[in-house]
């Protein structure tokens, strides 16, 4: 891949970024009016994820600009969804939406890395999504967790 190709290529992944940063920060400012505005008390977690899940943009921007080939970028991007989905996972289990709701989110993130990533990380995150989400389910269920 030429650089030009390499180059165009992150800048496309930066504009994920944010668009991950807007949705992010949006949620999370939300959140503190609804907490502090409103008075309406809700766990903790709920608030502060999605501030973590912001800040790990950066490194992750980093770490992308760090990129010197076509498939290192892909499995550093592919890397930051296994994180994503393990936050989204976090955040499904305290809003205790596995049963419908969360669903949406792991749809989400499937659509959304196969239509960035090549075949074999598209395959990797869709087969991960399943197992993150089958894995609270049944550990709801199981009452492994509460």
């Amino acid at each position: 891949m030429a650089q030009a190709e390499l180059d165009e290529l992150k800048e496309i992944i930066r504009r994920t970024i944010r668009v991950r940063r807007i949705t992010l920060g949006s949620f999370f400012a939300v959140g503190v009016v609804v907490r502090l505005a409103l008075g309406l008390r809700f766990p903790l977690p709920l608030l502060f994820a999605p501030l973590i899940w912001l800040l790990l943009t950066y490194p992750f921007k980093a770490l992308i600009g760090i990129q010197r080939d076509e498939r290192g970028l892909h499995w550093t991007h592919a890397g930051f969804f296994i994180l994503e989905l393990g936050i989204i996972t976090y955040l499904i289990h305290f809003l205790q939406g596995a049963e419908w709701l969360g669903l949406v989110f792991y749809i989400f993130t499937i659509t959304y890395a196969n239509f960035f990533l090549p075949e074999l990380q598209g395959y990797l995150i869709t087969a991960l999504a399943i197992l993150f989400y089958a894995a609270l389910v049944l550990s709801e269920w199981a009452g492994l967790i509460p």
